[in-house]
C-alpha cells in the first residue's frame, strides 16, 4: 500500500481545506435589525456624513426611513459651479423635510448638529446658507 504523501510537489506541507457549512451561514439570525430605531440612530449617528448614512440604510428596508431620525447632519460641498450646487441644495433641502417627518418615528428626536464643508463660496450660495441655518 502506498502512503498519502503529506508533502505538495513543491516540497512544501500541504494545507488542510476547511469546510463550512451552507446551513449554518444561511441560518444565522441578524440581531442589529432587532435592535431598537434609537440604538440604531445612535450608531448611523457615528458615521461621518449624511451620505454615507443614507448609503447604509438602503441595505434594509427595515432601516429604509431610519435616518430620518439622526440627531446630526453633515454634508461635504464640492460642487464648483451654479449648476451642481442646485443639486447639492436640493439634496440638503430633502434631508431637512426627511429629518422633520422622522420626528414621527422617534417622539424625541431632534436635530442638534448640522455641518456643512464648503470648498468654493459662490455669491448664490448665499440665500440657500441662510435657509439651512
Amino acid at each position: 500500500m502506498a502512503e498519502q504523501s503529506s508533502i505538495n510537489n513543491c516540497g512544501l506541507p500541504k494545507k488542510k481545506r476547511i469546510k463550512f457549512k451552507r446551513t449554518s451561514i444561511a441560518k444565522a439570525e441578524d440581531r442589529l435589525s432587532k435592535l431598537p430605531n434609537i440604538i440604531l440612530v445612535h450608531i448611523l449617528s457615528f458615521l461621518p456624513t449624511t451620505n454615507g448614512v443614507v448609503r447604509t440604510c438602503i441595505l434594509s428596508k427595515r432601516w429604509k426611513l431610519i435616518w430620518y431620525s439622526l440627531p446630526k447632519l453633515s454634508f461635504c460641498d464640492t460642487t464648483t459651479t451654479v449648476c451642481e450646487f442646485q443639486k447639492f441644495q436640493n439634496y440638503v433641502d430633502n434631508c431637512f423635510e426627511h429629518c422633520k417627518k422622522g420626528m414621527y418615528f422617534i417622539a424625541d428626536s431632534a436635530l442638534i448638529s448640522f455641518k456643512l464643508q464648503i470648498k468654493s463660496f459662490l455669491r448664490s450660495k448665499a440665500c440657500s446658507l441662510d435657509k439651512w441655518n
